[in-house]
């Protein structure tokens, strides 16, 4: 009679124990969710508080630009377009272009900056009359790019004698097309790199003419504007730096001439508001 008193009372404990456990375990489980519910909410405000920042601050540099972008894509493209030294002629692979360098900056050591597509646009020889003769700029509209960067080939226009006047024609009808294919992409134009010639060309026209000339029409037209030459220019004269040594051949950079011209877009690109 004892052993089986014993036996339903040992039942009974590890029956009680066994209900008290289990609820005890679901217990912990409602209020495990409750946490979780309320840490997903938490980090919900969070993430819109930091979308509604950036989009406030968006238009102040190129880098809020693209960081605010990442919230809207997973995947950001960037196009570049232009002529042999936005193709990277010159530098010794293509890691060390200019575009290839500026890329690998904005993934890897700027934050919120989702990865980037880089579509190289640039074409070796071109003036900005050949972009639009070829339709060049049908590439660059048919990848959807968020950004594009487009080197106004001054190099060119400068070799081929391209009239001052049809060279702002040209740049206004590449600007034009872009803008009303690509309305919600963001373009900026840049110059290139600074040359020893100083010489004028057959229709008495220097370098210097082509790239002072488009800057007076770029910044009265209100485009988002970087000036490569006049900086690039600056550093050869400020460090007393020999072309040999930056350019291959008198106009294309070499891997250290990209290098300063990247340099001069990665200070840009931080402080540079932008027009959109």
């Amino acid at each position: 009679m004892v052993t089986v008193l014993v036996a339903v009372v040992c039942i009974f404990i590890v029956g009680f124990g066994k209900v008290f456990y289990t609820n005890k375990i679901e217990a912990q489980a409602v209020e495990d969710q409750k946490q979780y519910n309320k840490f997903e909410k938490e980090e919900a405000a969070k993430d819109k508080k930091r979308v509604e920042q950036l989009k406030a601050e968006k238009n102040e540099n190129l880098i809020k630009w693209l960081q605010y972008r990442s919230t809207q894509k997973d995947k950001i493209t960037l196009s570049v377009l232009g002529s042999s030294v936005t193709a990277g002629s010159g530098a010794s692979d293509s890691s060390h272009r200019w575009a290839n360098l500026l890329t690998n900056y904005l993934e890897i050591d700027v934050d919120d900056i989702n990865p980037i597509n880089l579509v190289n646009n640039g074409y070796g020889g071109y003036s900005t009359s050949e972009l639009i003769n070829d339709k060049k700029i049908d590439e660059v509209v048919k990848n959807k790019p968020d950004v594009v960067i487009f080197e106004l080939c001054l190099l060119n226009n400068f070799g081929e004698k391209v009239s001052l006047e049809k060279t702002t024609q040209d740049i206004n009808y590449i600007m034009e097309t872009l803008s009303k294919e690509l309305p919600d992409s963001l373009i900026v134009i840049q110059t290139a790199n600074s040359i020893p010639n100083k010489n004028a060309n057959g229709i008495g026209l220097t370098y210097d003419d082509y790239n002072k000339y488009a800057e007076q029409y770029v910044q009265s037209k209100g485009w988002n504007f970087i000036n490569t030459y006049e900086q690039f220019d600056d550093e050869v004269i400020n460090k007393e730096l020999n072309y040999n040594d930056i350019l291959n051949d008198g106009i294309h950079p070499t891997d250290k001439g990209y290098a300063i011209w990247y340099n001069i877009l990665k200070n840009e690109v931080n402080k540079t508001a932008i027009k959109q």
